[in-house]
């Protein structure tokens, strides 16, 4: 099977870093299919990938720029999301965002959710999954392989708990940027 056209350019960049260019038409483009080829190539070569998909630049003056930015912000966002397969903009926004937050937001946000769940971590877990899942309880509780009715009960115990509501996008941001705290504090403990 072929993931790229005849047109795609690869070029090793470092020993272990390869460059992909292709042109916006014959781009696979889908993150379905880049994580596709990422667990064929893992499968095949016993090797572990971090993909980042870049932005389509039009070729100019401004794009060895645009393109240093965005292997820039990869490579910082490999020391956080260091599991993930796949990343874009979109992916790694939330680290960036993150990095340059100021101390006393980030110390807010782990006095008022990290800390209150450290002994409930599962929780944290399954929020989480909860806004991933796009706030479905059906999808999220097959996921986690548990009922409805227990699902519902950690949500109303992490609002309970946090004081942070489970049934809007304000929480998941919040929470979603403590995840990114998270593995911050982790890693800075190791």
């Amino acid at each position: 099977m072929n993931f790229f056209q005849q047109d795609t350019v690869v070029l090793q960049v470092a020993t272990n870093r390869f460059l992909l260019i292709e042109t916006m038409d014959s781009s696979i483009n889908k993150k379905g299919d880049f994580i596709a080829l990422i667990s064929t190539i893992e499968t095949d070569f016993f090797v572990q990938i971090h993909l980042y998909q870049g932005e389509a630049y039009e070729i100019n003056k401004q794009f060895p720029s645009k393109f240093q930015r965005e292997a820039q912000w990869f490579e910082e966002c490999l020391h956080y999301k260091n599991a993930e397969q796949f990343y874009s903009f979109e992916t790694i926004f939330p680290i960036l965002l993150t990095q340059q937050m100021p101390a006393s937001i980030l110390k807010f946000i782990e006095e008022q959710i990290l800390i209150p769940l450290q002994s409930d971590m599962e929780l944290f877990d399954t929020v989480k999954i909860f806004y991933v899942y796009g706030l479905n309880i059906s999808l999220t509780s097959k996921k986690l392989h548990i009922h409805r009715n227990t699902l519902k009960y950690r949500l109303a115990k992490f609002q309970e708990t946090t004081n942070i509501s489970t049934k809007n996008i304000d929480g998941a941001i919040l929470v979603y940027i403590a995840s990114f705290l998270r593995s911050k504090l982790q890693n800075a403990q190791k």
